[in-house]
């Protein structure tokens, strides 16, 4: 894991590699998620967000939303009340009902 000298938001350098590539987004990790609300922790600090339209319609099953723990990349404009969620970084493993 990277270096948290601040206290607040650690994630692990695979992760920090996954979010070099999105400019102008921020790296987050899912704390709680609960009809569509999420909030989530950033270097930023805590926030709401929700998934943005466009992640929506990529969606095809519930699976395909983040959950708690996963890491996201999310839009964070100081101005809005709540951050976009633009694309998840799952963990590796999936527990399923059958």
């Amino acid at each position: 894991m990277s270096q948290n000298t601040s206290g607040t938001f650690q994630m692990p350098v695979r992760y920090e590699t996954l979010a070099a590539g999105y400019e102008g987004l921020f790296p987050c990790r899912v704390v709680t998620q609960e009809k569509g609300q999420y909030r989530i922790l950033s270097s930023k600090g805590e926030q709401a967000a929700v998934v943005s339209r466009k992640y929506q319609y990529g969606a095809n099953a519930p699976s395909d939303y983040p959950a708690v723990g996963d890491y996201v990349m999310a839009d964070l404009n100081d101005g809005r009340a709540s951050g976009f969620l633009s694309e998840t970084h799952a963990g590796k493993c999936l527990c399923c009902r059958q």
